[in-house]
């Protein structure tokens, strides 16, 4: 609402909006950088500037996701305005946006795959790419992950959070729908990679003798983990 809608409408009378005013600021979203309206880029600390702020524009602009996510905010509050008498009908109401670009899905191909495998096998989330190429976790699911969200002896993993970058800062936050939270089985690629990754964090280099067990991400550093804990993450 603050950086999309209050920006364009803020200052403007509810009774004087119409549903043109409406289509015309969703056209004009959906074709503007954001970084650059919103001055992201100048709110970065000066070693992490990268466009607006040099002068240049990463082009970043917002998905259709987010466009349509625009006219449902406004539809519920001019909804709600109607309910309080405030206006006499809800102009947004009937406005419609059309199906937006979609972008064809590339898939690796089965040698792709094996290929990027076998690079990411010194690197220390080989688990992670294991788990993102061979079951399809999305980034945020992978990297939510915890020890105990992971049955190695079941050989099942079961999706429950999800790391998200909100405003700026890392969160653990659900599944954004019920079918996203889910137990899926793993390879046994997975479970060789996982029992790596977990005998490398261990001080022992063993597994722990009982699943399930350990606070903080399968990715956290030690300290990491203890702050995640703290948080009750």
């Amino acid at each position: 609402m603050r950086n999309y809608i209050t920006a364009d409408f803020g200052k403007k009378k509810l009774v004087r909006l119409t549903a043109r005013d409406i289509r015309a600021f969703l056209t004009k979203t959906a074709a503007t950088c954001q970084c650059c309206v919103q001055g992201k880029d100048k709110n970065r600390p000066e070693h992490k500037q990268r466009c607006s702020a040099l002068g240049k524009c990463c082009k970043k602009l917002p998905s259709d996701r987010t466009v349509r996510f625009l006219l449902v905010l406004l539809r519920a509050a001019l909804r709600h305005a109607v309910r309080e008498d405030e206006l006499p009908h809800n102009v947004a109401r009937n406005v419609e946006l059309g199906m937006g670009t979609k972008h064809e899905i590339e898939p690796l191909t089965a040698e792709e795959g094996r290929r990027l495998l076998a690079a990411a096998r010194s690197n220390r989330l080989w688990a992670a790419y294991e788990l993102a190429v061979r079951i399809g976790l999305r980034r945020g699911e992978v990297l939510g992950l915890r020890w105990s969200d992971v049955d190695l002896y079941e050989g099942v993993v079961t999706v429950r959070q999800t790391l998200q970058r909100v405003g700026g800062e890392l969160l653990i936050v659900a599944p954004k729908t019920q079918r996203s939270a889910r137990r899926v089985a793993l390879p046994t690629e997975c479970v060789t990679a996982l029992r790596a990754q977990r005998a490398s964090r261990s001080p022992t280099g063993r597994l722990s003798a009982t699943p399930g067990r350990g606070t903080g991400t399968a990715w956290s550093s030690p300290r990491r983990t203890e702050h995640l804990s703290s948080r009750g993450t």
